[in-house]
């Protein structure tokens, strides 16, 4: 059985996260060079997720997308 563990955001999640990120709010739609989605998301980690509370969903060694929430 697959489980599925919350941990904390470490700045080495950035790569497993900019997908999930620019899925969820189309940043490569707005930003049409590569350096300016990556420029954009790197704001998002630094201002949402370098955080005391921001977590990561990991599944099999690797961080995925959950809707499950945690306490």
């Amino acid at each position: 059985m697959t489980r599925l563990l919350h941990r904390p955001y470490e700045r080495l999640d950035a790569d497993a996260v900019a997908p999930i990120i620019n899925q969820a709010f189309s940043i490569d739609r707005n930003a049409k060079k590569r350096s300016r989605v990556r420029g954009a998301l790197e704001v998002y980690w630094r201002t949402c997720l370098d955080s005391a509370y921001a977590q990561v969903a990991v599944c099999d060694s690797r961080v995925v997308v959950s809707t499950t929430a945690q306490d």
